[in-house]
């Protein structure tokens, strides 16, 4: 569906498309604030923090140090998360099978 201008995901989509080092202050603070207002938002905050750990050691430089923090997220998701997480231990399981 369409985002609407009262939803708070729609408002905050981009930034939640950012990696990290990129995202402005103003952004920071608007995440923080979505992150800290509402409990509802705990599963994404978890999903959120492993994409930023994939994509920062997929982008690694370092390919040696990329693959060990590749592996790191890998066993992370593997040994298991918490309820309400059905997808992100969908993609643990995968990239477990691929590693």
């Amino acid at each position: 569906r369409r985002g609407r201008k009262d939803d708070p995901l729609y408002k905050h989509r981009r930034a939640l498309l950012t990696r990290t080092n990129f995202l402005t202050d103003r952004q920071k603070q608007r995440l923080d604030l979505l992150w800290d207002t509402d409990d509802d938002y705990v599963a994404l905050q978890v999903t959120w923090e492993f994409y930023q750990d994939l994509i920062g050691a997929y982008g690694h430089p370092d390919r040696s140090r990329g693959k060990k923090l590749m592996t790191r997220v890998i066993h992370t998701l593997h040994k298991g998360l918490p309820e309400g997480l059905e997808e992100l231990a969908q993609l643990g399981r995968t990239l477990w099978r691929r590693r």
